[in-house]
């Protein structure tokens, strides 16, 4: 059985200096904040969220940590 390769959205949220996004929600400031979506082909679910990381790389590793069981690529 082959193994699905889940296509990762993952972008960071550029927040101002008050801790606001583009569209007026407050995040707070600190660690920066990125954005993920994919679609989980077994479950036939979206799953999407926003976490705290230093780099793109530490988010890559949060979000893997998190769905233990995917295999994903990950795009802007």
């Amino acid at each position: 059985m082959t193994r699905a390769i889940h296509k990762t959205t993952l972008r960071r949220v550029r927040l101002n200096q008050g801790g606001y996004d583009a569209q007026g929600a407050y995040w707070g400031t600190g660690i920066p904040l990125w954005y993920f979506a994919f679609h989980d082909q077994f479950s036939n679910l979206e799953h999407s969220d926003h976490i705290r990381a230093h780099t793109r790389d530490a988010a890559k590793h949060v979000i893997r940590q998190r769905f233990t069981s995917r295999d994903m690529r990950f795009y802007n």
